[in-house]
């Protein structure tokens, strides 16, 4: 059927060239008619908001010497779409132009597609109308690259770090006109829901909560707003939000929202759990296997799966608990959780912290996760470990990477005696605030966002780190403080 109407629609663009173009055959005494227009190209691409699209046509008049003077001019695209409602094809005109001469740069209000370019010329004395037509494709310039979430002043911004290392400070401002991502930054997901591709980009100011944006052609779409049931109230509790790339997990004023933009509705969330019983007990939402809550008092486990709402988490068939605050979960690289995983838990109680190593896998006659637990003992460097610590693991190598002010250090978990090592230390009074294991063409890398207390605008560095502690590449004071990144490449 999709095809069915792209041909409809390339035919009709056909028609209408065919349409367009004026041989000038008339049979005018003493008129300055148009024989014919030069200067024009089959078809022209321009890049949205970067680029200008020159054109200078050529006209040859009938009796006389051309004078501009003697014309009207008007530039005007004609963009052909499908009205879904009724089955329809329809058309929008964006007139670009009054002058002869061409000079035209896409703004917002610009689709970014393929459309015919007009271009008409009208005799004032006659009334006459010439044509002449061309294609322009105009397509998106921040497409790809980079997209950071950083903190400005008490609002947000989307930084771009392009492919061709150009950066963009304030795309969010650049495609709607000039408005504030209003808010301080909380997260960011990348979804492609239903064959469309979605930004979603979550702060904590009512009523929005931040913007949902279309990702192929990068406009804005909704508030953030409607990825919750319900409203979210004024001042609301963000007290944890995550993204794994495929969901988003949020827990806002002790109500838990699973949201996956693959299954049930568009926007809205798949799961929502509302926690009465755990009340401030909530601690901690993570990813082992399927998307764990953890309640500090009980040290329950809750599984947010579609599989149902529990887990079995056992010792040698005992029913286990693990109280305290729970810090980090992990899955250890290799093995598949449809057959047997393993994973790690770091749960803190007191000034002590204690790692819990298990195995996982789905059980098919219980038809949920099981959870056995295979060791635990004390971490060995609790007094690095503070409430502004972030944490990632390797997924290559059995390494656990965590932050103390200003260093990183790595712990390896398959020797549990052994301290943690300092891997990478950075100028004394920076703070690290995006702390994650990516890759590149070289492989696996350590993503670093930091900061200092200048209270510039531009006080935030990005970093990438391989495996050895090397900066491969750095991005010297860019934007506020970080807080996400997502990614998007063309290849």
């Amino acid at each position: 059927m999709k095809n069915t109407i792209y041909i409809v629609i390339i035919i009709a663009s056909f028609f209408m060239v065919s349409c367009l173009k004026d041989d000038g055959n008339y049979e005018y005494e003493n008129l300055a008619y148009v024989q014919e227009i030069k200067g024009i190209d089959e078809a022209y691409s321009i890049y949205q908001f970067e680029e200008e699209l020159v054109v200078t046509p050529e006209l040859t008049v009938g009796n006389s010497d051309f004078n501009k003077d003697d014309y009207d001019y008007k530039w005007y695209l004609i963009d052909y779409y499908l009205d879904k409602n009724v089955g329809v094809i329809k058309h929008d005109t964006i007139y670009i132009s009054t002058n002869k001469d061409l000079r035209f740069t896409a703004d917002a209000t610009v689709p970014i597609k393929k459309m015919m370019c007009v271009f008409e010329v009208t005799s004032k004395g006659t009334g006459i109308v010439f044509k002449e037509s061309t294609f322009l494709t105009v397509k998106n310039s921040y497409s790809y690259g980079s997209f950071i979430l950083h903190q400005k002043g008490n609002n947000s911004e989307l930084c771009l770090i392009k492919e061709n290392e150009e950066i963009v400070e304030d795309v969010y401002g650049i495609v709607t006109g000039g408005k504030i991502l209003a808010g301080k930054p909380k997260q960011m997901c990348h979804f492609y829901p239903n064959r469309d591709e979605l930004l979603n980009i979550y702060t904590d100011q009512y009523p929005d909560y931040g913007a949902i944006f279309d990702f192929s052609k990068f406009e804005y779409l909704f508030p953030a707003s409607v990825c919750f049931f319900g409203e979210i109230p004024k001042d609301a509790d963000f007290q944890y939000m995550e993204s794994d790339g495929t969901g988003f997990y949020s827990l806002v004023n002790n109500r838990y929202f699973y949201l996956n933009l693959m299954m049930g509705d568009k926007y809205r969330p798949y799961f929502e759990y509302n926690l009465p019983d755990f009340e401030e007990d909530v601690d901690y939402i993570g990813e082992a296997g399927l998307n764990i809550l953890h309640g500090a008092e009980t040290g329950q486990l809750y599984s947010s799966g579609v599989w149902g709402i529990n887990v079995d988490f056992s010792s040698g068939g005992r029913k286990l608990v693990m109280p305290g605050k729970m810090l980090y979960m992990m899955s250890e690289p290799g093995g598949s959780m449809w057959s047997e995983d393993k994973a790690r838990f770091y749960v803190q109680n007191g000034t002590s912290i204690t790692e819990y190593g298990c195995s996982y896998g789905f059980n098919g006659s219980k038809y949920m996760f099981v959870y056995d637990l295979k060791s635990e003992n004390e971490f060995v460097a609790s007094e690095l470990i503070d409430e502004n610590t972030l944490f990632s693991a390797s997924n290559t190598e059995k390494y656990l990477f965590f932050t103390k002010d200003n260093v990183i250090y790595r712990y390896n978990y398959d020797d549990v005696k052994a301290k943690p090592v300092k891997f990478y230390e950075y100028p004394a009074g920076s703070q690290i605030s995006y702390f994650k294991h990516g890759y590149d063409s070289e492989g696996e890398r350590l993503e670093v966002g930091v900061y200092d207390n200048s209270g510039s605008d531009k006080n935030a560095s990005l970093y990438y780190l391989d495996r050895t502690g090397k900066v491969t590449k750095s991005y010297e004071n860019i934007c506020g403080k970080i807080v996400d990144i997502v990614y998007k490449n063309s290849i």
